[in-house]
């Protein structure tokens, strides 16, 4: 199997081979800014069978023919913008995926909710979140999606938490 190791300065890792468990063969290989990712901050995520990297310029996917990093438009063609910064993509069940971005020129943070539909695109939701403040954007370091379900998701960080109830 391969293991997909983000960083806060050095890129990426892709560990291959782990698996049976002792195997000694494992083979790493370190990605960084001359495959296409940046210096600060790389998260690897995964939705369904993808792995999604989240970068200080935007989403990015590994393209494994030419082994480097590309802008990834799949969850919506806006993310891929060099522009944003991406800080979390969290499962959310059902598809759906948190989206915690900034836009780098305008130091402004947003948390959207993108929501599958048929064909393979996604609704973007982020109007519920408008009204939360600068610096409440700022200041959510954690995303959890309750596992019961219903949509209810907590927004943590130093200054407490915030409840999202979908219709509320």
């Amino acid at each position: 199997g391969t293991v997909w190791l983000g960083s806060q300065y050095r890129g990426a890792i892709r560990v291959e081979g782990l698996f049976p468990a002792g195997n000694a063969a494992a083979r790493v290989t370190h990605f960084d800014a001359g495959q296409g990712l940046e210096k600060i901050y790389t998260g690897v995520h995964r939705s369904g069978e993808r792995v999604l990297f989240a970068t200080e310029r935007g989403l990015r996917r590994f393209d494994p023919a030419g082994q480097r990093f590309v802008p990834d438009s799949t969850l919506a063609p806006t993310l891929a913008d060099s522009n944003k910064w991406i800080f979390r993509i969290i499962p959310a069940g059902d598809g759906r995926l948190w989206v915690n971005y900034r836009l780098n020129d305008k130091l402004v943070r947003k948390i959207v909710l993108l929501i599958p539909e048929t064909g393979g695109s996604y609704r973007w939701v982020d109007r519920p979140f408008n009204r939360l403040s600068p610096e409440d954007y700022d200041r959510i370091y954690c995303i959890y999606p309750d596992p019961a379900g219903g949509g209810l998701t907590w927004f943590g960080g130093p200054n407490g938490i915030i409840r999202y109830q979908p219709g509320t």
